[in-house]
């Protein structure tokens, strides 16, 4: 492990100790938890109805209340990550869209739907480790100037 690398697990370790998770995890529980579970009946509901298989795919494809609660922490607890925090949210939507291509493309070339899936999350997996890589052993993002 780099110096570097082993310095950012070393600090992000000794902020955990400073944190009290279990208060953390029973307050997101509750808020953000209870929210999500609402937003996921709204769809489950909305699917029951053939002619609003677009919207369900629309409101699940665009599901960005995850981003506000995201937003809503990183802005309460760390300030100086906001910038960092928007551009991967930008990147992130960015793959999204890839993995999405990617699920359509299978599905034209007529490939099964578990093929498709798995397929499609190899492609996760594998587009997620590069990006723990870039970001945690290289700095990519900051390095390219993107956070300047």
């Amino acid at each position: 492990m780099n110096k570097s690398l082993k310095n950012k697990v070393i600090s992000f370790y000794d902020n955990l100790k400073n944190k009290n998770l279990s208060k953390s995890f029973l307050y997101y529980w509750f808020t953000s938890g209870i929210i999500i579970a609402l937003f996921l009946v709204v769809l489950e509901v909305i699917s029951y109805n053939p002619n609003f298989v677009e919207i369900f795919a629309f409101l699940s494809g665009s599901f960005f209340i995850i981003n506000f609660f995201q937003f809503y922490t990183v802005d309460n607890e760390n300030k100086n990550a906001m910038k960092p925090f928007l551009i991967q949210t930008m990147i992130g939507g960015v793959i999204w869209v890839l993995y999405g291509l990617i699920m359509y493309i299978l599905y034209i070339k007529n490939i099964s739907n578990y093929q498709n899936m798995f397929i499609t999350l190899l492609a996760i997996i594998l587009f997620s480790v590069v990006h723990f890589i870039l970001v945690f052993k290289y700095d990519f993002y900051k390095k390219i100037g993107l956070y300047n």
